[in-house]
């Protein structure tokens, strides 16, 4: 479905169209746990799961029809050979490759906030439900609200210094949850996260998108949320193991650490976006 993007607007309203995108699938974060609670407690779980696969049928109608009536430079043949094609360009293709790694340093980092934040709401408020939704309230009002304010940010910044800029921001929101225990303290925390976690994935989003070229954006977007996606998984595992053996408190302040040293540590990994050459 990204790979269409750039299909259906002009490359320069690209970035616009990518933000927009992100936007509606933050408003969706935010609107839809309130709304599966609501299913949930009308119709119990089998039919909330079962409207929620009746939701995908629209997406699977429009994608289904969906034709692009421009020539394309023909893939190798076979499923097998078009992949290795794929990962080959990746790997060789600089700006690509610093993307991932980008992306997989970033994702790592902040990986700790989801995937911890219910045994810090367990460990310090009894596990209430109520807080739990709450903190991810906020964090979902603040990832909304980031979508408004990127353009403007875009305007004066590159999208290699956002990210940057979204890795120091939620690294102070990590460090306030390391420390702080009241959730008038940890509520602010979560939003600036938001705001933070909006800023760094329509960022990546908007550098894959520009990079790559036509014949390998299918393919090189999915390398790159590979990327994304398997830095989320390790880096739950890592921090979980962190604050299995050292505490929670401990955990968040070293990944909030590594978050305000993100753009040292990533410093070279500048980001280009012009499309890289078929070739590369």
């Amino acid at each position: 479905m990204q790979a269409t993007m750039p299909d259906l607007v002009p490359r320069d309203l690209l970035p616009s169209a990518l933000t927009l995108n992100g936007r509606t699938v933050s408003v969706a974060r935010a609107a839809g746990p309130a709304l599966a609670g609501l299913l949930l407690g009308l119709w119990g779980g089998g039919l909330t799961l079962l409207i929620n696969v009746l939701a995908f049928v629209g997406l699977f109608v429009v994608v289904a029809r969906w034709r692009d009536p421009r020539p394309r430079s023909p893939a190798p043949a076979g499923f097998g050979a078009a992949l290795a094609a794929g990962v080959r360009f990746a790997v060789a293709a600089p700006a690509v490759r610093r993307l991932m790694l980008k992306s997989a340093a970033s994702f790592f980092g902040v990986s700790i906030l989801l995937a911890l934040l219910p045994a810090v709401v367990a460990e310090r408020f009894g596990g209430a439900p109520e807080t739990l939704g709450l903190l991810l309230g906020c964090f979902g009002l603040g990832s909304v609200l980031a979508s408004f304010a990127l353009g403007r940010l875009y305007a004066r910044l590159s999208r290699s210094r956002v990210i940057d800029l979204a890795n120091v921001a939620h690294g102070v929101a990590v460090l306030a949850l390391a420390v702080a225990d009241q959730v008038l303290a940890l509520a602010p925390a979560m939003f600036v996260a938001g705001l933070a976690w909006t800023a760094l994935t329509t960022s990546v989003g908007i550098v894959a998108q520009l990079v790559l070229p036509a014949e390998y954006r299918a393919r090189g977007l999915s390398i790159n949320m590979m990327a994304m996606m398997g830095a989320l998984t390790l880096g739950a595992a890592a921090w979980g193991q962190v604050a299995e053996v050292y505490g929670l408190g401990t955990a968040f302040a070293v990944a909030g650490l590594a978050g305000l040293l993100m753009p040292l540590v990533t410093a070279r990994l500048r980001l280009a976006e012009q499309p890289v050459a078929a070739t590369a």
